[in-house]
């Protein structure tokens, strides 16, 4: 039996997000990397809403650096574009 992590999961590629494009802020929401460690975090963000932004409960998947080394993430996030 073949299963398609699409049948398991709802998977997103979400647009262009660029971490030092972003307004840093130490009580902002996570900004998700493709960053090996740290969960993929590398700073914390004032919230674009001009991007989609995710709750916590997900997985998050690197096409790039680290690649499919998947980390969940717990709290609200934003996302760089290549993961």
């Amino acid at each position: 039996m073949n299963v398609k992590l699409s049948d398991l999961f709802t998977i997103e590629y979400p647009k262009q997000m660029i971490f030092s494009e972003q307004e840093i802020k130490d009580k902002g929401i996570n900004f998700i990397s493709s960053k090996g460690t740290n969960n993929g975090v590398v700073g914390r963000i004032t919230k674009n809403p001009e991007n989609k932004f995710y709750s916590g409960g997900a997985i998050t998947v690197p096409l790039k650096g680290t690649v499919l080394q998947a980390f969940y993430q717990k709290e609200e996030f934003q996302i760089a574009h290549q993961v």
